[in-house]
């Protein structure tokens, strides 16, 4: 059994180890874990925990036996190298459970060590890294521009390019230039074909730049067509157009027929100059009624009516 001045010592020192766990586990990094950014926390993780002279506790920890011998252990002594280090583990491992997200603490529930925590967390970010990394590849696969925008477009290819970085498993600056090539539709062919004809490989800013410029040009050519056509049909309407007989509806030299029978004040009734007619028409060659006999099958090439010639057209007599 332990002395009074053995147990003195014993509460001495283990104050002294909690102060200065408390002071050393104060530390705040600037994310939480998720999904999406175990690398990143990492990499903030393990610098407190190398400031701090705790890396031996995550990493292959030695971990000193909680009793020296059987008689500690029926006395209830614990190890003062143990309660040491069980002081510092438990303000690591609450200080490890307090830089994840609430939706992934229920993963480390039944871990009692900082060092189980460290390895679950692992394990577990691993394999969603895994399973982010063949969905990202494969989206870069089958990836094209459509009907994106060069910004939208190069702003998803930045973003999955930056999320494979993210989890260890990035892409060569040459294949993203080709991939963002091969998703190109053809409007673009030129500046493909430019980049493509030069050895060295140019940066995507400057192939954005290049595509922005390219996208502008194409939008004024597509508004230039669409706005075409109709100053050509405006053209074209303007123009007097030929009627099914081969004559113009408006003005022909100084001949005007906006009615094909400007001089009839009523039905049958026509003064020209052979005189008052009605329902008959007395011109040069002699008599002619259109009701007498058959109905002839003659068209006049003046007024385009059926049963007389031109011989006989009223218009032919007109007054001026």
């Amino acid at each position: 059994m332990a002395s009074p001045n053995d147990s003195s010592a014993f509460d001495a020192t283990t104050s002294c180890v909690t102060a200065a766990a408390s002071r050393n586990f104060k530390q705040v990094i600037s994310m939480k874990l998720d999904d999406t950014n175990y690398l990143q926390w990492k990499q903030q993780v393990e610098g407190v925990l190398r400031g701090t002279k705790m890396v031996k506790h995550v990493v292959s920890p030695s971990i000193p036996p909680v009793f020296l011998t059987d008689a500690a252990h029926e006395a209830g002594n614990e190890n003062p190298a143990y309660t040491e280090w069980e002081e510092k583990d438990s303000l690591l491992y609450t200080w490890i459970l307090s830089t994840i997200l609430p939706s992934l603490l229920s993963q480390f529930i039944l871990l009692r060590f900082s060092h189980e925590v460290s390895d679950e967390i692992h394990t577990y970010c691993y394999t969603q890294m895994k399973t982010r990394s063949r969905q990202l590849r494969s989206e870069l696969r089958t990836f094209t521009k459509g009907s994106r925008t060069v910004a939208e477009f190069i702003a998803r290819v930045r973003a999955i390019s930056e999320s494979l970085a993210s989890i260890g498993n990035p892409i060569s600056h040459r294949d993203l230039i080709e991939i963002v090539l091969e998703a190109l539709p053809e409007e673009f062919n030129t500046i493909v074909a430019s980049v493509n004809s030069k050895s060295e490989v140019i940066s995507l800013d400057e192939l954005e730049l290049q595509l922005l410029t390219q996208e502008s040009r194409n939008e004024k050519f597509k508004k230039a067509a669409i706005t075409k056509p109709v100053g050509v049909n405006l053209t074209e309407t303007s123009a007097p157009e030929p009627n099914s007989r081969g004559f113009s509806s408006q003005a022909h030299g100084n001949n005007q027929f906006p009615n094909p029978n400007p001089n009839f004040g009523g039905r049958g009734q026509f003064r020209g100059r052979g005189g008052h007619y009605r329902g008959r028409f007395r011109g040069r060659g002699g008599r002619f009624s259109p009701n007498s006999g058959g109905r002839s099958s003659i068209q006049c090439q003046i007024c385009y009516k059926i049963g007389h010639d031109a011989s006989y057209c009223h218009f032919c007599f007109s007054t001026p």
